[in-house]
């Protein structure tokens, strides 16, 4: 338990845990409906996903009708051209490279030997009931 100076100090974090623990708890049963309309999205935009990214569709059910818009920009650097543009000390201070991609292209042995580990990622939230 705390005192009610840190209490006081705490406020707005005690109100924030309150009102996220009422929010988790009044959206609880909606979870398997977000994670389907999230997956029927994803099946939508894929099916268009060799269209002109430019243009928008209308796509019809018997209810509904929704609007498939354009897809949005996304850059992408050359490495190479930033490589040769910027040369090779400036390009190391700048790369870095997804584990991912290493691990698929890099022996074991060798990745271990090049990779550290810390406590830099999010903090996983859980929220619980206190009991009374």
């Amino acid at each position: 338990m705390i005192n009610a100076k840190a209490a006081a100090a705490c406020k707005p974090a005690l109100s924030m845990v309150d009102e996220l623990g009422d929010l988790e708890k009044e959206l609880a049963p909606f979870k398997p409906k977000i994670a389907r309309v999230e997956a029927i999205r994803k099946a939508l935009r894929d099916k268009y996903r060799e269209e002109d990214s430019s243009k928008t569709f209308t796509l019809d059910g018997l209810r509904w009708q929704a609007v498939l818009g354009p897809c949005g920009n996304a850059s992408e650097i050359s490495v190479r051209a930033l490589f040769k543009a910027i040369g090779v000390r400036k390009f190391l201070e700048l790369a870095t490279i997804s584990i991912k991609a290493a691990t698929a292209a890099v022996p074991a042995e060798i990745l271990s030997a090049c990779m550290s580990v810390s406590q830099t990622g999010s903090r996983q939230l859980t929220v619980v009931p206190r009991g009374k």
